[in-house]
């Protein structure tokens, strides 16, 4: 009988923890839901271009579909709609101020940076 009374004494103490748990992961939950929820940041995309700047952002689109042509891979890798929108309206003036926009790190300056300073850069705009 000893090993039947083991038995219970265990599977009660593993209820008990499995309710300890349940209320740990209740409390948990809660306090997931209860935090302030982060903003997500908007950037207008290349429909809100105008005037210039749309011309800048066609050109650099032109420029992007070449470029990923000559790398084997599709457009959106090489900058991303919003970020050519956001390229256009900045107009960067030197890689500094291009690996300053939110989405072009080190590499896609080192990368595109000479390329798209050539263009952003051209008097036209």
């Amino acid at each position: 009988m000893t090993i039947a009374s083991d038995l219970i004494d265990l599977r009660l103490a593993v209820a008990a923890e499995l309710r300890e748990l349940r209320d740990e992961i209740a409390a948990l939950s809660e306090a997931v839901n209860d935090r302030p929820r982060r903003t997500i940041e908007t950037h207008e995309g290349p429909d809100s271009l105008e005037g210039q700047v749309r011309d800048l952002y066609n050109v650099l689109a032109d420029w992007r579909v070449e470029e990923a042509r000559k790398q084997g891979f599709d457009a959106y890798r090489v900058f991303s709609n919003r970020l050519l929108a956001e390229i256009a309206r900045v107009r960067p003036a030197d890689k500094f101020a291009l690996s300053n926009i939110k989405g072009v790190g080190p590499n896609k300056t080192e990368q595109y940076g000479d390329a798209v300073l050539a263009i952003v850069t051209l008097d036209s705009w």
